[in-house]
């Protein structure tokens, strides 16, 4: 009896240890991912000290790793995910690297956890991303758009359905009368979009490409065509709306041939997203 008594009492105390470390091991992890996000958001929270002197901000000396660790522990335990994105074309500092910033930050304006490397170098920056892994691709959506080669083609022999692309070849104007768009194919059977030129205005086109009978390509007017755009520029000086990303879609009027609906959509400068810009194209003849 007494024997039996013994075994049933080791059996009990092995699956409590073994419940308690289960217990443990669901309620132990999101407790230290709630833990280390509340003192990433108190590092976030705090103000930075002033120097009289020199008239500049500045955080304590541990401040910056202080935060690194709990980002870290947030990596360790799954909640977040580090990623880089190097850039092929954009160097630091830019009027580029700024606003591809500027936009990530009014899409992810609670998210601390982006860092730039590369200042000041001859060679392509590099993006370095801790988020959670459902927003990464979004991310990198935005980055790619920024960072893509200019571009101004589409490849029409690579179109499934290549009629419903020519059907966009034409001059488009505004309801002004004022030409916007040249869009022709060329001798190497390729679809072309062209803007006019511009003596204030130099337009460099990104992404083009041709998706369920729209023409989707991101845009980016630079103001001053003499403007070395990859160089440092006075900020105070610059215009908001140079190099600003404009996501820009175009489709077919399905009622009238001679119309194109134009939808842009862009990032200002001050980190707020503008109502996309709807409007008509008409060909001119």
């Amino acid at each position: 009896m007494g024997k039996k008594y013994k075994t049933t009492a080791i059996f009990i105390a092995v699956s409590l240890s073994i419940l308690l470390v289960v217990g443990l091991f669901i309620y132990w992890k999101p407790i230290a991912i709630r833990y280390h996000k509340q003192k990433v958001k108190a590092l976030l929270d705090k103000k930075p000290k002033y120097d009289p002197d020199s008239g500049l901000s500045y955080f304590e000396e541990d401040w910056g790793r202080t935060l690194e660790k709990h980002r870290d522990k947030l990596v360790k335990f799954g909640y977040l995910q580090r990623k880089e994105f190097p850039l092929s074309t954009i160097k630091s500092p830019s009027l580029q690297f700024r606003r591809l910033w500027e936009e990530l930050h009014a899409t992810f304006p609670d998210d601390p956890y982006a860092e730039g490397h590369g200042y000041d170098s001859k060679s392509p920056a590099t993006i370095v991303v801790y988020d959670q892994p459902q927003k990464l691709p979004k991310w990198e959506r935005i980055i790619l758009a920024h960072d893509a080669p200019p571009t101004n083609i589409v490849d029409l022999g690579k179109q499934i359905y290549p009629q419903d692309l020519l059907a966009f070849v034409g001059r488009w104007a505004n309801e002004e009368g004022e030409v916007c768009y040249i869009i022709s194919k060329d001798r190497e059977g390729n679809v072309r979009i062209e803007t006019p030129q511009n003596e204030a205005l130099r337009t460099v086109l990104r992404s083009v490409r041709f998706e369920g009978k729209r023409i989707l390509f991101d845009e980016f007017n630079y103001i001053e065509p003499n403007e070395d755009y990859k160089s440092i520029i006075d900020r105070s000086g610059e215009n908001p709306f140079s190099g600003v990303r404009c996501e820009t879609v175009f489709e077919m009027n399905p009622k009238d041939s001679n119309e194109l609906f134009e939808t842009v959509s862009m990032v200002s400068k001050y980190g707020t997203f503008a109502d996309p810009n709807k409007g008509i194209l008409k060909r001119l003849e």
